[in-house]
């Protein structure tokens, strides 16, 4: 017999919502609760799910990313938003919207995969703007441009 249609890791304040979900989605779901390598399962994950209220930078989103899961997250003020580009990449709910979250995750399972080859590779290719090469260069430009401005100034 074949595994659960959705395993969900983690664990905290946020289990009543998320039991909430998992009963509106009626599927074979399989709690597994906080895991130290989650992100194992990326390369055969259709998904993933950033479901807390505030994030500083989402790193497991671009993980999962970087894997062509498609990630589904609430949209929460830093993080999320300057990742996953809603509809291009992944979807951005809005916050605590359980209702919004199950849609989003609907419409992701019912879907061909063909339909959703496109999201995935753009998933994929946003991951890449997060590697070491091209964070370094980033920094290396807001550094520049630091020593410019307090060139110009002095």
């Amino acid at each position: 017999m074949g595994g659960p249609d959705l395993a969900a890791f983690g664990d905290g304040a946020r289990e009543g919502p998320r039991q909430t979900l998992l009963t509106r989605l009626r599927g074979n779901v399989e709690l597994r609760w906080y895991s130290d390598d989650a992100n194992q399962h990326d390369d055969t994950a259709s998904f993933s799910l950033l479901t807390s209220n505030n994030e500083a930078f989402g790193l497991v989103l671009v993980e999962s990313m970087g894997h062509g899961c498609i990630p589904i997250s609430y949209d929460m003020p830093y993080g999320p938003a300057e990742i996953i580009t809603d509809g291009v990449d992944g979807y951005l709910v809005p916050a605590d919207d359980i209702d919004a979250l199950a849609a989003a995750i609907r419409h992701i399972t019912r879907a061909k995969p063909a339909e959703l080859a496109p999201m995935r590779e753009a998933a994929y290719r946003r991951a890449l703007e997060f590697n070491d090469e091209h964070t370094t260069a980033r920094w290396a430009e807001a550094m520049n441009e630091a020593l410019t401005a307090k060139r110009t100034t002095a």
